[in-house]
């Protein structure tokens, strides 16, 4: 066996010192038979290598095959956050702000299950009473104000599942910020797989910048 390999290794070294034999002695080599890799029996080097070729072009078809689709994807979701953007500048109450938010969620992206929570007081006294202003224990206050990106995964350690009729599945959490932290977004989903641990937060940070902005118009802040 280890004759076999110094004699492999000889070979090679000698076809790369030589490499005008391949040359020479092409009519020697298109005799060559090789193990087809798709299993029908024996062919050419030359085929051999077609085939090898053919393969790599495939792969190489398929990824741009999904790059292309990756990029339409993209360009429609960057399309949705512009008009999302766009429908948030006239929104001047945060009842307005809300339900844009809600028309954005579930018609584009099927997302029915989300809350907004916001931690500072609202300009007009008479909002102070909308479901966005409940008051947050200590350790829900804690835990938003330290949250300075956006969490994915499983509902965190902070009790927050009260928050929906129905615990979900995933999460996706979404710091709101001004100067400060004013608040967050929490989206639901039932799918536990919608929402992980170390998935692209890229989109759900320009929601929340876009969102944050948007709700800060309707508030006091200190």
């Amino acid at each position: 066996m280890q004759e076999d390999v110094l004699n492999q290794q000889a070979v090679k070294e000698y076809l790369s010192a030589h490499p005008e034999f391949f040359e020479a002695n092409a009519a020697f080599l298109a005799g060559i038979k090789l193990p087809s890799p798709h299993g029908s029996g024996a062919i050419s080097l030359t085929e051999r290598q077609q085939l090898a070729q053919r393969d790599k072009i495939r792969v190489l078809e398929s990824k741009l095959a999904e790059l292309v689709i990756n990029a339409q994807d993209n360009d429609a979701i960057s399309e949705k956050i512009h008009q999302f953007a766009v429908r948030l500048q006239t929104a001047t109450e945060i009842g307005e702000v809300s339900q844009t938010l809600t028309d954005f969620l579930c018609q584009n992206f099927q997302l029915a299950n989300h809350q907004l929570k916001i931690i500072a007081k609202p300009k007009l006294k008479q909002n102070a009473k909308l479901s966005p202003f409940a008051n947050m224990d200590d350790a829900q206050l804690q835990w938003v104000t330290n949250l300075n990106q956006p969490y994915c995964g499983e509902l965190p350690t902070v009790d927050i599942g009260h928050w929906f009729v129905t615990p979900p599945a995933s999460i996706a959490i979404v710091p709101l910020k001004a100067e400060q932290t004013i608040g967050v977004l929490v989206i639901g989903s039932e799918d536990a797989a919608r929402f992980y641990a170390g998935m692209g937060t890229l989109f759900l940070t320009r929601l929340g910048d876009l969102l944050g902005a948007a709700v800060q118009r309707t508030l006091i802040l200190a």
